[in-house]
């Protein structure tokens, strides 16, 4: 489904800006596999909308943030205390809204940068 593609995409693309991530997987904080569960990463928070959707939930920042922090903290050894996951929550949250409505501004925006 296009609208899920471009939501995968803008997911990769807002983990790829996000600098303490970016810092696990540059210095290898995760292991010699680091990489691979950055790549994981991006399956999990899909997964996490899936199963919100399927619910019929709506997706809210402060579950994300959740789950962001728990990735990071046992995937990559980073305990956050910037306060950046929130920022990332809310970004991979708007740009899930927009998927769903066909708007793919943020994505198209972001795969631009």
């Amino acid at each position: 489904h296009p609208n899920k593609e471009a939501f995968v995409e803008g997911v990769d693309h807002i983990l790829n800006r996000w600098t303490a991530l970016e810092l696990a997987v540059q210095h290898e904080w995760g292991g010699h596999d680091t990489q691979d569960k950055r790549e994981d990463m991006v399956d999990e928070i899909v997964e996490h909308f899936d199963t919100l959707v399927r619910k019929r939930k709506t997706p809210e920042p402060t579950d994300l943030e959740e789950l962001l922090l728990d990735i990071m903290d046992g995937d990559f050894s980073v305990a956050l205390d910037d306060q950046s996951e929130k920022e990332v929550a809310k970004l991979i949250c708007t740009v899930f809204s927009e998927c769903k409505t066909g708007n793919f501004t943020t994505v198209d925006r972001m795969a631009k940068e």
